[in-house]
């Protein structure tokens, strides 16, 4: 083979695998409330794709003129990439600047600034943004994090099959089989311990894109026929290797198999696709293919859309109108920046480019020297607590969130006798950072097993119907058993049981399948079972919620300045708050429920005595005038979790004494 022959498969591919990042950054809601949550797979598919042209070229040029040239290499990835990527994040940056808050756009300019020298990635790391979770959804540029990993293969990659070409030639594959393994095996163990590392970072990405190298060389090297039946059978089944896990693939899954099959079967699709079969005419079918051709503005311009959107029109997200938007800025980013930049043959152009992004980088250099001038003199509410940090994924241990946790639970001051279980939702997650603080000191041994929406529910969940469809896969009869059985380890200990409220609407939350079996009752007992254990219950009642997102409001308020910021916080009129009456009625089941229990063993927590009735009488409020309480609707911010935390720790010291 002395050229790269065009497989319009590739093109399906890409369009398989931007669709489906699409609708996973979407949010949109399918299947009774499910997202797609096995889209992001589509950049596995991209970073397989992507090895297997890269190195294709390479070995072409390595095998025809035994040299190979790194310039030309390197234009060729200049040309393809930075154009789009230039005008992309010049967009981005006028909407940032006017949209973000003055924090949120200081951190907007560090991630161009290392995006722009390919170590996004690292960036999103250290800074330890959570892909996938809500508040990731913030971050104009957090996509680029991918377009490092690549950038970084194509820096060490052709080095690396230079030399190995040079002076191992015989075993280049076998090489590459080693880097595969030994990335792959440490993708497995790291991820156990430290997921985001193994997410971000290239060496635990590194199998993904050596996959696509390996068919490559094979391609190559080692092309002999098989038969068109063999084809047919090996090419539907990778098609269906991607399929499923993109389909069915669920969060809870720590270390999955699913990215694995996507990757093998990104490989079968490759390299036994051929022209007519089954899968070369679906994948070749041109709106497909003209998906794929698009694939690469399509993925440059998407997810700043949505954030943007997401940040001025938070409750029309799900409009038809951001996916017209994205596929014709896409559409018009081809014709008129990719195609023409990618065939331009004249160095002059090339310098343009160059200069282009040499004074984009100067200009956000020198706004990020100058940042502190204009964050000190921001209001102090706004400079602590409107940067969208979710208050749920702030505790963590050894660099993994504990929240959400379905086994191997986080465990703090574990030689100590004294045991202190925290058993709730993501509005309990949300305080444990403070309480973990405070309690460390009283020589606590602490656990931590919060969940969104899980009721505590150990005897027969599997005949319970969970309506929240977005955490059945994490709230399951699985986990239940696993929080039973850790709380058997620790007898007689102190259970701190709370958060938002019980879930026992049966139109929203938790039903029972059967007549015989009722949740209510289900849950009294469960609680009773720990009473006669002689467990110590510390239970909340229902934390004050509010209609109003507070910190996007008062995220909208300052940065669109409809009325003055600092009336706004000072005058009470204005106030994000709940009527306490109100309050009571919409929680009158979960008060009921809770003023069941009698038993000295017993002990209740009151949130609404912290929030309601102190800044406005008869009213619980979300912020003061100098600091919020609540990150959104619900779940307490910095100071709420401290207001909290406070007299918590406290009533948990005089239970023990």
């Amino acid at each position: 083979m002395s050229k790269l022959e065009y497989k319009i498969e590739i093109d399906g591919l890409r369009a398989i695998a931007i669709i489906s990042v699409i609708l996973y950054h979407s949010q949109i809601q399918i299947w009774g409330g499910q997202y797609l949550e096995g889209g992001f797979i589509g950049v596995d598919i991209f970073f397989t794709i992507s090895g297997y042209l890269i190195s294709s070229l390479i070995f072409l040029e390595l095998n025809n003129t035994e040299k190979f040239s790194f310039k030309n290499f390197y234009i060729r990835r200049i040309k393809r990439i930075l154009p789009a990527f230039l005008v992309v994040t010049m967009a981005s940056s006028i909407y940032a600047y006017k949209i973000l808050l003055p924090i949120a756009y200081v951190e907007y300019i560090k991630s161009f600034l290392l995006s722009a020298v390919f170590l996004s990635n690292y960036f999103f790391y250290f800074t330890q943004i959570t892909y996938g979770v809500d508040t990731s959804f913030h971050v104009p540029l957090l996509h680029t994090w991918s377009l490092s990993i690549e950038e970084q293969f194509y820096i060490i990659f052709p080095l690396l099959s230079f030399f190995a070409y040079r002076f191992c030639k015989k075993y280049l594959l076998h090489v590459f089989i080693i880097i595969f393994l030994l990335s792959f095996f440490l993708y497995l163990y790291f991820s156990y311990f430290n997921y985001s590392l193994t997410f971000y970072t290239l060496p635990f990405r590194f199998w993904e894109i050596i996959a696509g190298s390996i068919v490559a060389y094979i391609n190559i090297y080692k092309k002999r026929e098989y038969s068109d039946y063999l084809c047919q059978i090996l090419s539907i089944i990778g098609l269906i290797f991607i399929i499923v896990p993109i389909l069915f693939y669920k969060n809870n899954y720590l270390i999955s198999i699913f990215p694995f099959l996507a990757i093998v079967g990104t490989c079968l699709v490759i390299f036994f696709s051929k022209k007519n079969n089954y899968i070369n005419k679906i994948l070749g079918f041109k709106p497909i293919v003209f998906i794929g051709l698009i694939s690469y503005s399509l993925y440059l311009w998407h997810y700043p859309i949505f954030v943007f959107r997401k940040l001025i029109n938070p409750d029309n997200f799900n409009s038809i109108e951001k996916f017209v938007i994205i596929f014709l800025l896409s559409i018009i980013t081809y014709y008129v920046i990719e195609k023409p930049f990618r065939r331009v043959k004249k160095n002059y152009i090339l310098k343009v480019i160059f200069l282009v992004f040499f004074l984009q980088f100067i200009f956000f250099t020198y706004q990020f020297k100058n940042s502190k001038n204009f964050l000190k003199n921001l209001p102090e509410i706004v400079s602590k607590d409107l940067l969208f940090d979710a208050p749920w994924l702030k505790l963590k241990d050894e660099n993994r969130d504990c929240n959400m946790r379905i086994n191997n639970f986080c465990v703090f001051n574990k030689n100590e006798k004294k045991t202190i279980i925290f058993l709730g939702d993501s509005v309990l997650a949300s305080i444990t950072y403070d309480l973990v603080q405070e309690l460390k000191r009283d020589k606590y041994k602490i656990i931590i097993m919060t969940n969104a929406s899980c009721i505590y529910l150990p005897k027969n969940f599997d005949q319970f119907i969970n309506n929240r469809k977005r955490t059945e896969f994490t709230c399951n009869e699985t986990y239940q058993n696993a929080r039973y059985n850790e709380i058997l380890k620790h007898p007689e200990s102190l259970i701190v049981i709370g958060g938002g409220n019980l879930y026992l609407n049966e139109e929203v939350n938790f039903k029972s399948k059967s007549s015989l079996l009722d949740v209510e009752s289900s849950y009294v007992n469960a609680i009773n079972e720990l009473l006669l254990k002689n467990y110590k219950i510390l239970h909340f009642y229902p934390i004050p919620s509010f209609e109003m997102n507070a910190s996007k409001v008062l995220n909208k308020i300052f940065t669109k300045r409809d009325i003055n910021f600092k009336e706004f916080m000072t005058n009470n009129k204005y106030y994000i708050k709940e009527n306490v009456t109100k309050y009571k009625l919409k929680n009158l089941k979960n008060y009921e429920i809770i003023d069941k229990f009698n038993n000295t063993n017993f002990f209740r927590f009151y949130p609404d005595k912290i929030f309601c009735n102190n800044q406005l009488k008869n009213f619980c409020v979300a912020h003061d005038d100098k600091d919020l309480f609540f990150y959104d609707r619900i779940h307490p911010a910095s100071k709420g979790s401290k207001m909290i935390s406070n007299e918590l720790s406290d009533i948990i010291r005089s239970i023990d004494k």
